[in-house]
C-alpha cells in the first residue's frame, strides 16, 4: 500500500512540474488523506499543501482554500499549533477572490475563529 501511494505522489510531482495542475491536485488531494489514514501527519500537511498551490495556480480559489483548511488539520493532528495557525491565516488571503459572498463571508469567519483558536 506504502508503495502505491509513493507511485501517486511521484505522478503527482511530475503533473505538477508538466504545469497539469487539476490533475496534480486530485492525485495529492488523494495521497493526502492516504498519509492520513497511516498517520503520517507530516507527509499528509505537505500533499494537501501541494494541492492547494495546484489549485491556486488554476484560480480555484474555493478548492484550495479547502486543501488549506486540510493543510491545517494535518498540522492540528501532528500537535504543531503555531504551523496551522499559519495555514489557517494563508487561507484568509486568497478568500477575497471567491465570486460568491456568502462563501467570503462563511469563510472569512471559519478561518479567522480557526486562526484564533490557534493562537
Amino acid at each position: 500500500m506504502v508503495k502505491d501511494i509513493e507511485k501517486l505522489f511521484s505522478k503527482a510531482e511530475k503533473l505538477y512540474k508538466a504545469m497539469q495542475y487539476k490533475r496534480a491536485a486530485k492525485i495529492f488531494d488523494t495521497v493526502g488523506d492516504a498519509y492520513l489514514d497511516l498517520e503520517s501527519f507530516e507527509l499528509a500537511r505537505d500533499c494537501f499543501f501541494d494541492a492547494a498551490k495546484c489549485s491556486i495556480n488554476e484560480e480555484k480559489y474555493l478548492i484550495g482554500i479547502e486543501f488549506l483548511r486540510k493543510t491545517g488539520n494535518a498540522s492540528l493532528l501532528n500537535d504543531n499549533i503555531p504551523q496551522a495557525n499559519e495555514f489557517f491565516r494563508e487561507a484568509i488571503n486568497y478568500v477575497p477572490n471567491l465570486r460568491s459572498t456568502s462563501d467570503r463571508n462563511h469563510f472569512f469567519i471559519l478561518f479567522a475563529c480557526l486562526s484564533y483558536l490557534c493562537y
